[in-house]
């Protein structure tokens, strides 16, 4: 946000900081609903459900109780933000989704090389 308030062409196109903040919120309410959605359908498949709609509301209720169980106080998000947040992102949005990528691909290997084997 501070960055975005430097901002200037031709002393046209100043004080984006209102589209940047709407980029923002997309963004977060895109990742929101994807992670919710995978939760669901994940909780769907391992109680072996047909549908996912019965876990939909209780677990939205989960998510907003551990919402603010999780952080009482502006001051421990800030701890959070400083402190765990860059060894934690690092892990979950990188190494561990890497890790998934690198068995996928393995597995489809061993698929395919299985698959035409046999055939």
């Amino acid at each position: 946000m501070n960055v975005s308030r430097y901002i200037s062409l031709a002393d046209f196109f100043e004080h984006v900081e209102s589209a940047v903040m709407a980029v923002w919120i997309v963004g977060a309410f895109v990742k929101i609903s994807v992670f919710y959605y995978v939760s669901t359908l994940g909780t769907a498949q391992w109680l072996n459900l047909s549908d996912y709609r019965p876990v939909v509301w209780p677990i939205g209720i989960l998510i907003v109780e551990f919402g603010f169980w999780s952080f009482p106080s502006s001051m421990d998000v800030n701890r959070n933000d400083t402190n765990v947040f860059p060894f934690q992102g690092i892990l979950m949005q990188t190494i561990i989704p890497l890790l998934l990528l690198v068995i996928a691909v393995i597995r489809k290997k061993n698929g395919q090389s299985n698959g035409s084997n046999s055939s």
